[in-house]
Formats: C-alpha cells, sequence, structure tokens
C-alpha cells in the first residue's frame, strides 16, 4: 500500500511539476467501464473501472482503478481490487475509429473469505472506440492484469470523454 502511495505522490509530482512552453502534460480525459466481465483460470465474474488520462505530446499516462466479484453458488467467490498507473498511445484508424494500446504497472488485491494477498502486476490494455461527437467515444476495451496470483482478463463497454 505504500508503494502505492509513494507512485501515486510521484506521478502527481510530474503532473502539477510539468510547467515548459512545449512540454506540457496536459488533462486529457477520463473513461469508465459501468460494465465488464472478467475470467481468470477457473472462473469468471463481473467488474467495473474507471480511469484518468493526462497527454504529453502523443504520450498518454493513464491512473486506472477497478474493481470484480466473482459468480459462485455453491462456495464463497473471491473479489479483487486493481490501481494502475498505464502509459500508451493513441492511434486514429478513421476519423471516427481509435485505438488506444496501453502497458504499465499495479497492485492487485485479492480477498477470498478472510485472506487478502497483495501482488505487483502489469496490466495491458486495449480499447477499441468509435467517436460520436468532439468529447465523447465509446468502445470495447480488453484489459489483461498479469501476475504471480492470478492472470486475470477483463473486457466490456468503456464510455469515454476526452477534452477538446
Amino acid at each position: 500500500m505504500k508503494l502505492l502511495i509513494l507512485s501515486l505522490i510521484l506521478f502527481s509530482t510530474t503532473v502539477l511539476g510539468q510547467k515548459k512552453a512545449d512540454q506540457k502534460l496536459e488533462f486529457n480525459g477520463f473513461a469508465i467501464s459501468p460494465l465488464e466481465f472478467f475470467s481468470e483460470h477457473h472462473s469468471f465474474g463481473v467488474s467495473i473501472s474507471s480511469d484518468v488520462s493526462f497527454r504529453l505530446k502523443k504520450n498518454i499516462f493513464t491512473v486506472s482503478a477497478g474493481f470484480g466479484e466473482e459468480f459462485s453458488i455453491w462456495n464463497y467467490g473471491y473479489n479483487f481490487l486493481q490501481v494502475n498507473l498505464l502509459y500508451g498511445r493513441e492511434i486514429e484508424i478513421a476519423p471516427w475509429f481509435f485505438t488506444d494500446a496501453n502497458i504499465g504497472a499495479g497492485l492487485l488485491r485479492i480477498k477470498h473469505e478472510d485472506s487478502n494477498s497483495f501482488s505487483l502486476g502489469i496490466p495491458v490494455q486495449l480499447q477499441l472506440r468509435f467517436k460520436t461527437g468532439k468529447r465523447f467515444s465509446f468502445g470495447l476495451r480488453f484489459q489483461s492484469n498479469l501476475n504471480s496470483e492470478r492472470a486475470i482478463h477483463t473486457y466490456g463497454i468503456v464510455l469515454q470523454w476526452n477534452r477538446i
């Protein structure tokens, strides 16, 4: 948890500390995924996630968080919480169609019954978005969190608002 807090402080310092005229880190937008599904080796469930992104020239830096709960009928399932720092690029395929590719580092907490486990992970994310106006786009988000505990894969819809 201390590593997460330290990472967020350092990221915030970087965001607030960029004052050069030609290299200014600016707010890019935010996104939510109100309905995602996740899977891992023998289980699946539902999850939600959101993120805030910042742009420095063509580079996009993102802070994201997600929560998921396993479907379980016969026994107690598990849930997870992940917080990630991502780096990526936005690629314009057509004026109305974009793809975003991101990779980063994150912290994953898995809770099962009365036990909590924490692990560091490598999140990899791909978004396919249709732009419907100057600020809004929607599409599909695919993400994998590769870590030592459980490799969790999420997929679902994404709603994204960008600054103009």
